[in-house]
């Protein structure tokens, strides 16, 4: 894929996401910390797909990710 995709939750809100490596290779999901988006995992992609299918997502609020107003 290693595109940038979105999925759309219950409340409306578009969250970023994308995979990285080959589907056939067990998949390992990595998420950024606050203030940070999903390229903070751009300089292991390369090492990590030798052995896994990368799901890395923009948290809400974050990078490529809705921000909602609200609580």
């Amino acid at each position: 894929m290693n595109t940038l995709s979105f999925i759309t939750v219950g409340d409306g809100t578009r969250l970023a996401y994308r995979f990285d490596g080959q589907a056939d290779k067990p998949v390992l999901m990595l998420s950024n910390s606050i203030g940070t988006t999903m390229a903070m995992w751009d300089q292991q992609i390369s090492s990590l797909s030798e052995s896994f299918y990368i799901l890395r997502y923009d948290a809400r609020g974050h990078g490529a990710s809705d921000a909602p107003a609200g609580a």
